[in-house]
Parts: structure tokens; C-alpha cells; sequence
């Protein structure tokens, strides 16, 4: 079940930018759209193999992404921003999101 919900965000991270992309062309037919796209995936392509035969524990780190792939720092973060602003902790306990950039 795992690798399914992996799958399905690969391939939408892949396919919502690609359709943004011929969206905002207006048109499939967009010939530069396509020579980045198909440059793009190549290079990611070759990127990865690149790292799946050299360098494993790197391609599985880079693989992992969000704001759960990384908790320790946020939390070194948190106490650096506690330690040098003097009122970040009562904007801590009034702002809820502030993790999330653009949503307030």
C-alpha cells in the first residue's frame, strides 16, 4: 500500500507541473514545452541511475521530502529562534501555521 501512495505522488509530481505547464501554453503544440519537459526528465533520469549505482544512501535521503523528512532541524530551528528573538514564543502560541509558507 505503501508503494502505491509513493507512486501516485511521483507521477503527480511529474504530471501537475508538466499540465501546468501546456495549460498556461495554452495549447499542446507547445514545442519548447515539450523540448524542457523531455530535457527535464532525462536529466532526472540519468541523475538518478547515476545515484542508484554510485552513491545508494544519498539517491534514499534525496528521495525523502516534506517537513517530516527533516524534524530535527525544524526543532533546531524552533530553539534558535527562541533563544535569539525575545518574543518568538508569544508568537509561537499565537500564530498556529508558521511552518507553512504562504498559508496564514
Amino acid at each position: 500500500m505503501k508503494t502505491a501512495h509513493k507512486a501516485i505522488a511521483q507521477t503527480a509530481t511529474v504530471l501537475i507541473p508538466f499540465s501546468l505547464t501546456m495549460i498556461a501554453a495554452g495549447t499542446v503544440r507547445f514545442w519548447s514545452g515539450w523540448l524542457f519537459w523531455i530535457v527535464f526528465m532525462l536529466s532526472s533520469l540519468t541523475t538518478g541511475i547515476y545515484l542508484r549505482i554510485r552513491d545508494p544512501a544519498l539517491l534514499e535521503r534525496r528521495m525523502r521530502f516534506g517537513p517530516l523528512a527533516e524534524p530535527r532541524r525544524i526543532l533546531d530551528e524552533e530553539r534558535a529562534l527562541s533563544a535569539e528573538l525575545p518574543d518568538y514564543d508569544a508568537y509561537r502560541s499565537t500564530i498556529r501555521y508558521r511552518l507553512v509558507p504562504i498559508i496564514w
